[in-house]
């Protein structure tokens, strides 16, 4: 089994991270598959807003919306 990062640790990470700045997170979808998005987070409605359960973001290649969950992450980090 691959190991996670703790939900809290990756909320704390992308709140370092911070809006529009690139970031690559690879994560573990649903069907089991593992998964890389290099892209950004737009900017919070609200300052200090938290993170939900699922954090949008635009992928870099496609320009779409993608999103993942907090509890599926393996690797999180700024590129």
């Amino acid at each position: 089994m691959t190991n996670l990062i703790p939900v809290q640790e990756v909320k704390k990470k992308l709140h370092q991270i911070g809006p529009m700045k690139g970031f690559k997170v690879v994560f573990i979808k649903k069907s089991g598959e593992v998964r890389t998005i290099v892209g950004s987070m737009g900017v919070p409605k609200t300052p200090n807003e938290d993170f939900k359960s699922a954090v949008p973001l635009i992928e870099e290649e496609t320009g779409q919306y993608r999103s993942f969950s907090l509890d599926s992450v393996i690797e999180l980090a700024v590129v």
